[in-house]
C-alpha cells in the first residue's frame, strides 16, 4: 500500500476517534485533499482526490466512506479520467452535495452524472450556509469558510491566477485557517483539532538530544502475540518492554526467555511485568502471585505495574491494614532484589456506585496516600507512581479535577512508570466512558490528546519508562503508535 492510499484509509478508519465534540477537525489524506468533522456529526471534504497506484479494492473502501460526507467544496475540477471517474463514483446515489464554482456545474453535472439538486455553484460573492458552516466564494475566486467556533478557513484562487472555471488548471495546494500550522500534519492519517490556541508539538520544537532521551524511554507494552511482539520489539529497537503474567501462562518457558534474551542483546533496557491483582481478603489465595513472582525473578524484570487495591472505597477503610499486609507478602521478592514497583491508578466504569462501594484508587488522594502507606510500612523507596493517562481520562465524574495532567503533576518524581493508550471516541455526556486501549491518532490526535504528557515531560516533572498499552482495535499492537508518537 502506498503512503497516499493508507493517508486516505486511516483517516476515514479513525475519523470518529479522532473527532472533537467542540471543534473542527482537518486531515490531509493526501497532497492537495482535506478531510474535516466540525463537532461530532457534521463531515466534509475540500478536494477529493484519488492516489495513482492504489488497486481497486483500496478505492472502492474509500468511495464509500466519502459518499456518507455532508458535503464536499471543489475548488477546481481537475480533467484527468481517473479523477472525474472517482468523483463521479462518490456522487452516485449519495448523500453528498457538492459546493464548486458556479461556473464549473454544468461540466461537472455533464461528467459525474451528479443530480442536479445536489449541486450549489457559487458566483463571485456569493455564499451558503450548510450544517452551521458558512461557504462564500471571494472576490479573488477564493474560498472562505467560516465554522460554527468562529475559526476562519480560506482556500485560496490557482496560485497562477488563471479563472478557477477552467477544467484542468493547477491549484494552490496549501490553505490558511487561522489556527493550524499545515506542517503538523506529518504522517499518513493524522489530525489536527482547530481551535483559537492550538496545541503546540512540543516534540517537534525539541532539540534532537531531548527528543533521543524521550524516545529511550518510549516503549510498548505487549499484551497479544507475545512471541511475535518481542520479535518485533527486537527489529524496532525498543528501548523499554512491559509483558503482562496473565498473558504468558500458556508459553514455553524457555521460548519466553530466549526472546527476552534476543531483545536485551538488540538494546533493550528496561523490561517490566503487568502483575496480576492482589488479593485482599484474610483467606487469600496466593497461588497465581507466586506464579508471577518466579516468572518475574527468572526473567530479570526491572519493574512490576501493580494496581491498586482491588476493593471498595469501604473496604479499605475498614481493612488497610490487612490490605497492606497482602501487598508486602507478595512485593517482598521484589524488594530483595531492588526490582521497582508501580501503583497504578484505576478508574471509573459504567454502572459504578460513586459513593463508598466504587472502587478504591479512582482519584488522586487515595492513590498517594495508598503508597505512601506502602513505602512506609515496607521501608522500600522504590515503590512509586505508576499513571495510566487513559484511566485518568475516561474517569466520570472525578476527569474534571483529575485531568491528566493532575495526575502527573501529583506523581511527580514518585512516578516509576506510565501507561499511554487512546479511546475509541471523545467522551461526552452520551459516553462517558469509551473504550479504551486503542491506537495512538498522533502527539496531538485522538483522546486524550498527548500534549500534557510531553510538555510535562519537557518540564522535568518526571522521567520513566512509559509503555504504549494497546491491543484493541484496527491495530491492536503499540509499534505503529510509537512511530507516529517518534514522526517528524
Amino acid at each position: 500500500m502506498t503512503e497516499r492510499a493508507e493517508g486516505w484509509l486511516v483517516a476515514l478508519r479513525d475519523l470518529v476517534k479522532t473527532t472533537d465534540h467542540r471543534h473542527t477537525v482537518v486531515r490531509q489524506p493526501c497532497a492537495g485533499s482535506w478531510l474535516f468533522t466540525t463537532g461530532p456529526q457534521i463531515r466534509w471534504a475540500v478536494d477529493p482526490l484519488p492516489v495513482p497506484d492504489w488497486a481497486p479494492a483500496t478505492e472502492a473502501v474509500i468511495v464509500g466512506g466519502l459518499r456518507e460526507l455532508d458535503f464536499c467544496l471543489l475548488t477546481h475540477i481537475g480533467n484527468d479520467r481517473r479523477t472525474l471517474q472517482f468523483l463521479k463514483r462518490i456522487a452516485s446515489d449519495s448523500r453528498v452535495r457538492w459546493i464548486l464554482p458556479e461556473p464549473m456545474t454544468a461540466f461537472f453535472s455533464r461528467e459525474t452524472t451528479a443530480a442536479p439538486e445536489r449541486l450549489i455553484g457559487l458566483r463571485e460573492r456569493e455564499s451558503v450556509e450548510i450544517r452551521g458552516i458558512r461557504v462564500s466564494r471571494l472576490s479573488d475566486g477564493a474560498f472562505r469558510l467560516e465554522l460554527p467556533d468562529r475559526v476562519s478557513l480560506r482556500f485560496p484562487a490557482l496560485s497562477d491566477g488563471g479563472e478557477s472555471s477552467q477544467p484542468g488548471k493547477k491549484r494552490n495546494k496549501e490553505f490558511s485557517p487561522a489556527a493550524i500550522d499545515p506542517s503538523a500534519l506529518r504522517w499518513p492519517g493524522s489530525a489536527v483539532v482547530l481551535e483559537d490556541k492550538p496545541l503546540p508539538d512540543h516534540y517537534a520544537m525539541w532539540t534532537p538530544e531531548q527528543r533521543g532521551e524521550f524516545d529511550s524511554f518510549l516503549g510498548c507494552a505487549i499484551k497479544g502475540d507475545v512471541l511475535n511482539q518481542l520479535e518485533q520489539a527486537v527489529v524496532d529497537r525498543i528501548p523499554a518492554v512491559e509483558l503482562n503474567a496473565n498473558t504468558l501462562e500458556p508459553l514455553d518457558r524457555a521460548v519466553l526467555a530466549g526472546r527476552v534474551a534476543e531483545w536485551r542483546t538488540s538494546g533493550g533496557r528496561l523490561l517490566s511485568m503487568h502483575m496480576t491483582a492482589i488479593p485482599v481478603s484474610v483467606a487469600a489465595d496466593f497461588s497465581r502471585d507466586l506464579a508471577s513472582i518466579a516468572l518475574v525473578l527468572e526473567l530479570g524484570c526491572d519493574r512490576v505495574t501493580e494496581h491498586v487495591p482491588a476493593c471498595t472505597v469501604a473496604h479499605m477503610r475498614e481493612h488497610r491494614n490487612q490490605v497492606l499486609e497482602n501487598f508486602i507478602r507478595v512485593l517482598s521478592p521484589f524488594m530483595e532484589r531492588g526490582v521497582a514497583i508501580g501503583i497504578e491508578n484505576m478508574h471509573m466504569t459504567a454502572g459504578t456506585p460513586e459513593d463508598e462501594r466504587r472502587g478504591f484508587g479512582f482519584t488522586i488522594p487515595e492513590w498517594l496516600e495508598f503508597i505512601e502507606l506502602l513505602r512506609e510500612r515496607a521501608g522500600y523507596r522504590k515503590i512509586g507512581c505508576h499513571v495510566d493517562i487513559g484511566h485518568a481520562y475516561a474517569n466520570y465524574p472525578f476527569h474534571p479535577d483529575h485531568t491528566v495532567e493532575t495526575w502527573l503533576r501529583a506523581g511527580g518524581a514518585l512516578i516509576n512508570g506510565v501507561h499511554i493508550h487512546q479511546f475509541d471516541r471523545d467522551r461526552s455526556e452520551s459516553t462517558p466512558y469509551p473504550k479504551g486501549h486503542f491506537h495512538i491518532s498522533g502527539r496531538n490526535a485522538g483522546y486524550p490528546r498527548l500534549e500534557p504528557l510531553y510538555r510535562l515531560w519537557g518540564e522535568r516533572v518526571f522521567r520513566a519508562p512509559m509503555f504504549l498499552e494497546i491491543c484493541r482495535g484496527p491495530e491492536a499492537e503499540p509499534f505503529p503508535s510509537r512511530r507516529r508518537l517518534t514522526a517528524l
